[in-house]
């Protein structure tokens, strides 16, 4: 228990800076290489067309973490830890009006640092 308890308070650090829709900027190397994954992706409409200040729910073994997404419906996290696998993180979409029609995440490749792109299509209610 107490493991977990340390580990969501280093989650929350790591992300607070970079979980708005910002992105990473301020973190060095040492920081990013322990982060993990990096995730970054749209939030937009069927037609193409971003979705601005869109939330990102994402779930992961510590707990859940809300991300928004900026004026070009983009978002980026440095990452959750480089012990959490893109396999158990797990992310959805909303916003007032919308409902979400599909999500896709994809790895960049087999590198334990490897970006994570994840890309939501909502549409109209």
């Amino acid at each position: 228990m107490r493991h977990a308890c340390a580990l969501a308070a280093v989650l929350c650090l790591a992300v607070a800076g970079a979980a708005w829709a910002g992105g990473s900027e301020g973190f060095g190397p040492d920081e990013q290489e322990d982060a993990g994954h990096p995730y970054f992706g749209w939030v937009k409409d069927r037609d193409g067309n971003p979705i601005a200040d869109a939330k990102l729910t994402v779930e992961i073994k510590a707990g859940t973490i809300i991300l928004r997404t900026n004026d070009e419906g983009h978002f980026h996290v440095a990452g959750f830890g480089t012990n959490v696998s893109p396999d158990d993180v797990k992310f959805t979409c909303a916003k007032d009006g919308y409902k979400e029609f599909a999500a896709t995440k994809q790895v960049a490749s087999d590198s334990p640092n490897a970006s994570v792109e994840v890309d939501c299509i909502m549409v109209k209610q």
